[in-house]
């Protein structure tokens, strides 16, 4: 994410197994807006932007898995 003023969160989800996931949108450095997502295992938070690391994680711990929507929580008091 090369301009982080950019930052829009799209959702996060808080999953019963303490870890969340969020995906964004951000501009990039041609002025594009991009799509990216992050995992927070419970103690390291990963990027799509690591993406050697990033899928198998994803894919572990947040593709089609359901968990508390707290993008409400998140864009009041982080954002």
């Amino acid at each position: 994410m090369k301009n982080p003023d950019s930052f829009q969160l799209e959702d996060a989800l808080f999953m019963p197994d303490g870890s969340a996931c969020y995906t964004y949108r951000a501009r990039n450095s041609f002025n594009a807006i991009d799509r990216g997502a992050a995992v927070f295992d419970g103690t390291k938070l990963v990027t799509s932007d690591e993406k050697r690391i990033f899928k198998p994680i994803w894919k572990k711990l947040c593709e089609g898995k359901s968990g508390e929507d707290i993008s409400a929580y998140v864009r009041m008091f982080v954002l």
